[in-house]
Parts: C-alpha cells; structure tokens; sequence
C-alpha cells in the first residue's frame, strides 16, 4: 500500500506539471481507512511532495480532515 501511496503522490503531481497547474491538494489517501497508518501515510507523502521537482508547481498542500489528521500534519511539518 506504501508504494501505492507513493505512485499516485508521484503521478498527481507529473499530471499538475503536465498541465500547466501552478497548485494542487492532496487529501491523505489511503491513510487509516486504507490500510496504512496515517501518520506514515502522510508523511511518505510529504516526503514526496518535498523531493519532487516540479517546473510549474508553486503552491502544494496536504489536507487534514479531521483535528487528528491535521495535528499529525502539524507535527510531520514541524520536524521538516
């Protein structure tokens, strides 16, 4: 599920360059609910949104739906 996560972070964001987009957001796909633990969820995508480069991309986010889910967002960006 890891490397599933990690594909479709890596692809959404070839799709954003590809066409031009300046932001996007990523909701945590695929964390808790989808097998994996949130907090490796969102930080393997926040690994990958950090590593990317990107040609056109200058405003890229990561939602937290939940008080729980953004706390961990807060803590993963923190430790940046």
């Amino acid at each position: 599920m890891l490397t599933s996560i990690w594909d479709t972070t890596r692809h959404s964001l070839e799709i954003a360059d590809y066409f031009d987009c300046n932001s996007v957001v990523f909701p945590l796909l695929g964390c808790g609910s989808g097998g994996v633990h949130t907090h490796e969820g969102a930080q393997l995508i926040c690994e990958e949104i950090w590593d990317y480069e990107s040609t056109n991309l200058t405003d890229v986010r990561v939602i937290g739906y939940s008080d729980r889910e953004v706390g961990i967002l807060e803590d993963i960006v923190s430790n940046e």
